[in-house]
């Protein structure tokens, strides 16, 4: 199951199944978008894209405030 829903003009919710999504927000300039992806209600990584490419996964630990 995907399922987009957008939010407004800059901002788009991605269901990939019941528990995980991905939030895209656009962004202005050269910086593209960038994408959050969720686990049920826990972020796992963020992600910057643009046209042309798109930068490595960055993992996000909330519990230990580490962002590799």
């Amino acid at each position: 199951m995907r399922k987009k829903i957008k939010v407004d003009d800059n901002i788009s919710i991605v269901y990939l199944n019941n528990e995980d999504f991905q939030l895209h927000i656009r962004t202005w300039g050269p910086a593209g978008a960038v994408v959050y992806y969720f686990e049920g209600t826990e972020i796992k990584w963020r992600q910057s894209r643009v046209a042309t490419a798109a930068s490595k996964k960055t993992l996000i630990d909330l519990w230990n405030k580490k962002i590799s």
